[in-house]
């Protein structure tokens, strides 16, 4: 009696396990076929004419994570029928079926990726598969011949009614929970015979039937002993809502070190087992984590770094790691202890000050130039001219280092240069009125032409032989067409048009001054077309203090 106990008690064990990777479901979806007498590339026969019902019930097992087997017995009901052709041919034969298919079939299925989305729970979700077996299908047909009578209808008609399938597919599978799952699915029978349709040799033998089914499933865990669906059990499953390996007792190794991510301190990055599953790139004891220096070999003491020197300093922080140095100098050397390292100091053995680079400051005439670097180290001089007296090049009284016109003579009190030769008021203002005929604008606007910018560019350069005190008005005048309220605003725009312009040239604002005059002044009659282009002017001219 103990022994019958204990045995039902292993089946009840072996049972449990199994049926945490058993599913069974129930399919429902449209069908369709093509054959004999139903093709699409016919005109009038489309993908989704004329569909049929389809229904299912499957048994799956689950391999593996990734791989089941699936059982399944289906009915498909098909039809076809020339009289849907738009192919004349096809009307007149006037051939018809229709059937009801029971079909048993066996298939692996491969889910794909390891899941598209993740849940509440943080677990994948959604799983895309495909799948491919074999079958055996009962065809309970009804084939109309037309009252037509031939050996191959004959033959036809005699055609078995248990016939072979291939079917394959694919579709993608929802967890909804740990008990139920729903999956849209296309399947397909791959054309291994011509009598699906119970019409072969009285019509196109060459060709063989196929027929597809699609639609969903909803599937159901014979228990839910395998919250995570990762194949071992919840009462073995050591991460049971984590889908992981059955090596590791249900736990996922993420990072694929060969360490479960409950015993790795870094799940993301492969490590080793020493290091509590974190990687060490450069070997040297300290993990990458806590790793200053993760790519160079270094010490502990220094966060992974080295210290090349081996002056107490590592070499992140040692402006010279190639050579022993002190703290106080960032690691750099100063063999001559006067405050200056090395690499900066041009007399690294002999003590020196910071404006000789590092040499000593020996000045024998006082002119606040070493003489290492003083040219008349017995006479002052000065550093512009290497310790020498600077000379007077263009003999206006005024040294070189203190002309700021060395080569041309020129006035004390204007730094040694020459006083600039300005234009008189009258040549000012001739050349601006001349210039200014030529600033002209369209009727109505006050935009600049290519032609005003120009005579604007020569202005510009008559300013500059202007003396700096001097005022350049800019008045504006329209012809007399519009209302007068409305020509003094236009002229106003049209000077200060100008005046911006020669403001992006680099005038100076507060030497200039526009207004509009409107319509006032013509200078020709605005009766004709040429007088008013004249009358639309800006005049230029400087005021003198």
């Amino acid at each position: 009696m103990k022994s019958v106990i204990a045995l039902l008690l292993s089946l009840a064990g072996t049972l449990s396990n199994l049926a945490a990777q058993n599913q069974i479901g129930v399919f429902g979806g449209v069908s369709g076929n093509v054959g004999d007498v139903r093709s699409l590339s016919d005109e009038n026969i489309g993908l989704t004419d004329d569909l049929q019902t389809s229904f299912a019930l499957s048994y799956l097992h689950e391999f593996t994570p990734l791989w089941a087997g699936r059982g399944q017995l289906s009915y498909t009901n098909l039809r076809g029928s020339d009289a849907d052709f738009a192919d004349l041919s096809h009307r007149v034969r006037n051939f018809s079926f229709s059937a009801n298919v029971f079909e048993l079939s066996a298939a692996v299925q491969l889910r794909l990726f390891r899941g598209l989305r993740k849940d509440s729970l943080n677990k994948k979700s959604i799983f895309p598969y495909l799948f491919t077996g074999v079958g055996v299908a009962f065809f309970r047909r009804s084939t109309d011949f037309n009252e037509n009578s031939s050996a191959a209808i004959d033959a036809d008609l005699s055609a078995g009614n248990i016939l072979p399938t291939l079917p394959a597919g694919g579709g993608v599978r929802w967890i909804l929970n740990n008990r139920i799952t729903l999956a849209a699915e296309a399947e397909f029978r791959l054309p291994v015979s011509d009598y699906y349709d119970g019409i072969s040799a009285a019509a196109n033998p060459a060709s063989n039937d196929a027929f597809a089914s699609a639609g969903l499933r909803l599937s159901f865990a014979l228990n839910h002993n395998d919250a995570d669906a990762d194949g071992v059990p919840d009462r073995k499953d050591v991460c049971p809502d984590l889908p992981g390996l059955p090596s590791f007792d249900g736990c996922p190794d993420t990072d694929g070190d060969g360490i479960p991510d409950t015993e790795d301190n870094c799940p993301a990055a492969p490590g080793l087992l020493e290091n509590a599953g974190c990687p060490d790139t450069d070997a040297d004891g300290v993990i990458d984590s806590a790793d200053a220096c993760p790519d160079l070999p270094g010490l502990v003491r220094y966060e992974g770094c080295p210290d090349t020197d081996a002056d107490g300093l590592p070499d992140p922080r040692d402006a010279c790691p190639n050579e022993p140095g002190t703290a106080e100098n960032e690691g750099c050397p100063d063999r001559d202890n006067d405050g200056i390292v090395d690499k900066y100091d041009e007399c690294p053995e002999e003590p020196g000050v910071i404006s000789e680079n590092g040499c000593p400051l020996i000045d024998r005439d006082a002119d606040g130039v070493a003489d290492a670097k003083d040219a008349c180290p017995d006479e002052p001089g000065v550093s512009a001219f290497d310790g020498c007296t600077a000379p007077d090049t263009d003999g206006d009284g005024l040294r070189d280092n203190a002309d700021k016109c060395p080569n041309r003579a020129g006035e004390l009190d204007n730094d040694g240069c020459p006083q600039p030769e300005y234009l008189t008021l009258l040549e000012s203002n001739t050349l601006l009125s001349a210039a200014g005929k030529n600033v002209r604008f369209a009727s109505a606007g006050s935009t600049l032409t290519a032609e005003a910018r120009a005579t604007l560019d020569e202005i510009y350069d008559i300013l500059q032989k202007v003396p700096p005190a001097d005022i350049l008005e800019i008045n504006g005048y329209t012809d007399s067409r519009g209302s007068a309220i409305l020509n003094q605003r236009l002229s106003e725009r049209r000077a200060k048009a100008c005046r911006d312009y020669l403001i992006g040239k680099g005038t100076d604002p507060a030497r200039m001054t526009y207004k509009g005059y409107g319509e006032v002044d013509p200078v020709a009659s605005n009766a004709t077309a040429e007088g008013r282009a004249q009358n639309r002017r800006v005049i230029f001219g400087v005021v003198r203090e």
